[in-house]
């Protein structure tokens, strides 16, 4: 088990404690998924920035020399 934190609690509760979110090391939420409220707490980040969409380039060289 990579974390002796989440051995514990899944020895303890069982597996309806998963999923564990941990902060820090410390944990900060259990069997439940955080909403985007919860990451904005916890990252310093706001809501908006955790939903915008990425904006990416791609370039493709489609000139291929057979």
């Amino acid at each position: 088990m990579a974390s002796p934190l989440v051995g514990q609690l899944l020895a303890e509760k069982g597996p309806q404690v998963l999923p564990i979110i941990i902060v820090d090391g410390q944990v900060v939420k259990e069997s439940a998924y955080p909403s985007n409220d919860e990451f904005a707490q916890w990252t310093g980040m706001t809501e908006e920035e955790l939903v915008a969409k990425p904006r990416t380039r791609l370039e493709f060289n489609t000139k291929s020399k057979l």
